[in-house]
């Protein structure tokens, strides 16, 4: 079986790298495609892909647009059943083309596949913080799946728990229902929302999970948290989504007697939380950055969800 891996890139050309050196051995193991989409100009990742000497590589390039604009660039160059998506920032572990063909196995009434995106080893400090962040429930909810790698048996999935960054779907089905080119980001949660409309098979696997790097800057990860509730509110969700929100309106009485008891409350929550999840990776020094990003986190994608609303009711197309 012929496996396409479709990938969009700009200005992460030492990551790119990585990502490609992790797909090589599957050349060794099955035909494949990897075919990159530079979206954008980027003189440094230009050169890395030029320089590169795999026969399975292919790349294109584009004037710089939205992610999902970029992917359906992509989609129409790829030959393979199915298409693979990672992330630019990803890597595939020893072992992951294993797991992907016993699901297959498995479950070959699916069209699309999923897993976890678990921390990346050569994470610094900050970004291993956030993968332990991401992976508590006080964090990411309902999620958490999509960062918490684990045993366990696979299941029926949506796009709470099905992540871009390790995301197999059958190329037909893209090609049915290309991705949304209007979202600057969550362009996955869309195109899964509109796949399970049209009554495609979602699966999500445990062990089918990929290396993927973090953010290491607090103004990054404040930026794309924003983002993501956004266009969380754009897209719409269950209740779970809107609890960031309230998270954020409840800061408002932080100078009131409720307030004191809320911050009690939220500390009795996290901070055993924290400590516990730092002691299990052996890295009691993340504690004091992983307890802060449990209120970073929640409160800019509550802001962010709470924009999006705002946008979504004066302005969104109807």
């Amino acid at each position: 079986m012929l496996v396409s891996v479709l990938i969009i890139t700009w200005k992460r050309a030492a990551l790119l790298q990585k990502c490609l050196a992790s797909l090589a051995p599957w050349a060794r193991e099955t035909a494949l495609q990897v075919h990159v989409v530079l979206n954008g100009d980027d003189a440094e990742t230009r050169a890395v892909l030029t320089g590169l000497d795999y026969d399975w590589l292919e790349w294109s390039e584009i004037p710089v647009t939205t992610p999902g604009a970029a992917r359906n660039a992509g989609l129409v160059k790829l030959r393979g059943e199915w298409c693979f998506l990672i992330d630019d920032d990803a890597r595939v572990p020893a072992g992951y083309l294993e797991h992907w063909r016993a699901t297959l196995a498995a479950r070959p009434d699916a069209d699309v596949i999923g897993g976890p995106d678990g921390p990346d080893p050569d994470d610094g400090p900050l970004a291993k913080a956030l993968a332990l962040t991401l992976a508590s429930p006080l964090c990411s909810g309902p999620t958490v799946h999509r960062h918490r790698p684990a045993a366990g048996e696979g299941r029926t999935a949506d796009e709470t728990i099905l992540t871009s960054c390790n995301l197999w779907v059958r190329t037909v089905k893209l090609r049915e229902h290309p991705f949304p080119e209007s979202h600057r980001r969550g362009e996955e949660t869309a195109l899964l929302q509109k796949l399970a409309r049209a009554g495609a098979r979602q699966w999500y696997t445990p062990a089918l999970r990929v290396w993927h790097a973090r953010r290491d800057r607090w103004g990054a990860i404040a930026r794309t948290s924003f983002w993501s509730g956004h266009w969380r509110a754009r897209n719409g969700g269950g209740v779970w989504f809107v609890l960031p929100a309230v998270f954020v309106a409840l800061h408002s009485l932080l100078l009131t007697a409720v307030g004191v008891w809320l911050v009690v409350a939220w500390a009795l929550l996290v901070l055993p939380r924290a400590a516990r999840d730092c002691v299990r990776v052996g890295s009691c020094a993340l504690w004091p950055r992983v307890c802060l990003l449990h209120w970073l986190v929640p409160f800019t994608y509550g802001m962010g969800w709470l924009h999006g609303q705002i946008q979504r009711s004066t302005a969104w197309p109807r």
